[in-house]
């Protein structure tokens, strides 16, 4: 009787399957269709929100959907047949091809990393794999190509194993997350892929803490006093008879929103 195996996707923000691999090919130069792979991170994240509201609508929910896809999508290319289809229809990312999915993906990854020099943002992409454990180089060269993944064979079994994943995460974090992995590494995982966002940025137009004040915030099941920010000027808004935004950009303006 063959062992059960698995390997995990970890998404972490701070403020399974042999792997059948794929070509790096022309990607690393083109992104022909980066418009389509924003587009479907962008469906991605409504529907993911729609899910996860659905799901906690009795709590607050805070996530970082580009993390989420950032990992599904370096899983989607050791992905084959049904699976690839589930997770391609899922992602949104039908009728693009997988070269042209990891250029669009190393397009928004560079672009959100070079887009503003007053704030700080750190997406660190790992893979870890059980020591022995057979993975197609070529998985390996496009994550790493692709999604700057830093990729590495570990003795899951021995004691500071754990440990080494978690620093990783804890520096990349800044020390806001410092630790995930809780030793001892169950022997049935072989991999762990992990992403990591760490933010740091101050709005273009901050509040000024003087305007600070105390009112009910009232929850869907409770009410409870919270300190609110307030602030007067232009701000983009968008309203309809299900939701109300505002537009609240970090550092220079066109940067983050």
């Amino acid at each position: 009787m063959k062992k059960p195996f698995i390997f995990l996707l970890i998404f972490l923000l701070a403020f399974s399957v042999p792997l059948s691999g794929c070509s790096v090919s022309e990607a690393v130069v083109k992104a022909e269709k980066q418009n389509e792979v924003v587009i479907g991170n962008t469906r991605f994240a409504i529907e993911l929100f729609k899910i996860l509201n659905k799901d906690d609508s009795d709590k607050n929910i805070f996530i970082s959907p580009i993390s989420i896809s950032t990992a599904l999508t370096m899983t989607l290319n050791g992905a084959s047949g049904s699976t690839k289809e589930a997770m391609e229809k899922a992602l949104f990312y039908t009728g693009i091809s997988l070269d042209e999915i990891n250029s669009g993906s190393k397009y928004i990854y560079q672009n959100l990393k070079s887009k503003d020099n007053q704030t700080e943002l750190i997406m660190d992409n790992s893979i870890w794999i059980k020591k022995g454990y057979p993975i197609k180089q070529s998985f390996k060269d496009v994550n790493k190509e692709m999604f700057d993944a830093y990729i590495t064979d570990l003795d899951f079994s021995k004691p500071g194993a754990a440990d080494e994943i978690n620093n990783r995460i804890k520096k990349s974090t800044k020390g806001m997350i410092d630790q995930m992995i809780r030793p001892p590494i169950p022997e049935h995982v072989v991999m762990y892929l992990i992403n990591a966002i760490y933010f740091k940025g101050d709005w273009t137009n901050s509040f000024d803490p003087k305007n600070t004040y105390e009112a009910n915030f009232y929850g869907k099941s409770k009410t409870v006093t919270v300190d609110m920010m307030r602030r007067t000027g232009d701000t983009e808004y968008y309203g309809n008879e299900r939701l109300k935004a505002v537009r609240l950009p970090y550092g220079q303006k066109e940067a983050y929103a």
